[in-house]
């Protein structure tokens, strides 16, 4: 990765690569957070007077796509805006909507849309970015892509929050430039077990723990977390973890 120029984080994720260079790119990231940070901000536009349409009308049975957006209307099926069921307790309660579209881009500065938006049980925003079983990305990449849009929607929160599904006995809290805009990166089992056989060396665990950090002191909390991903009997939990000094890995 060419870390010689600093770019926003929707252009930065498609030049991480794959998993043999994170260590080292996770390490270049964290040194100059802060700008990273500053230009993806800067590079956010506004889906201006267009609104936030995430309704898909296909159902499982009729969806070709075996990858996120099949996994993310399966799990939209089981915990969804209606639905009683808690998703993630402690953090995310609620699901709202799946593929939420952010800003109207043009060719390569097309952002694209967020796998699954919901709501914390204190009326804030959760981006939630999906990953199929046979994803070739690197956790890394997972924790980019996400934390840029969780950047879009903390700067664009007025615009976007009157848009947004949201259950009938909710409301949203306040969002402002210092509100933290959590995040979670949710695998099947499959893909966490694949990073595992990998066997992705301590070094890099430890520079995405420190780039998780670093993050959360940005006010960008990141959460890896598992997902059984059968319709039938679906169940979503934080995987087992290696513990690296004060952070944590996880692995199933």
């Amino acid at each position: 990765m060419n870390m010689t120029k600093i770019c926003s984080f929707h252009h930065l994720k498609d030049e991480i690569g794959g998993r043999a260079a994170m260590a080292e790119n996770a390490g270049k990231i964290t040194e100059r957070l802060g700008k990273y940070l500053e230009f993806t901000e800067a590079s956010v536009q506004m889906r201006s007077g267009k609104p936030l349409d995430s309704t898909t009308r296909k159902t499982l049975n009729e969806m070709k796509d075996k990858g996120e957006r099949r996994l993310g209307l399966s799990i939209l099926t089981c915990w969804n805006i209606s639905s009683q069921k808690v998703f993630l307790p402690d953090l995310c309660p609620r699901l709202l909507q799946q593929q939420v579209p952010l800003a109207a881009m043009q060719g390569a500065e097309r952002w694209g849309k967020i796998d699954l938006m919901g709501m914390s049980a204190k009326g804030e925003p959760v981006v939630i970015e999906l990953k199929a079983k046979k994803a070739p990305d690197s956790p890394l990449r997972a924790m980019i892509e996400a934390v840029g849009y969780a950047v879009a929607i903390r700067k664009n929160w007025p615009e976007y929050q009157p848009r947004l599904e949201r259950p009938s006995n909710s409301v949203w809290a306040k969002v402002d430039p210092s509100s933290n805009i959590s995040v979670v990166v949710l695998a099947p089992t499959e893909f966490w077990q694949k990073l595992d056989r990998s066997k992705i060396s301590r070094k890099a665990i430890t520079a995405l723990v420190e780039l998780e950090k670093g993050l959360s002191n940005k006010g960008y909390p990141v959460r890896f977390s598992s997902i059984n991903a059968s319709i039938d009997n679906m169940k979503v939990s934080d995987p087992r973890f290696w513990e690296i000094k004060d952070g944590y890995w996880p692995f199933v």
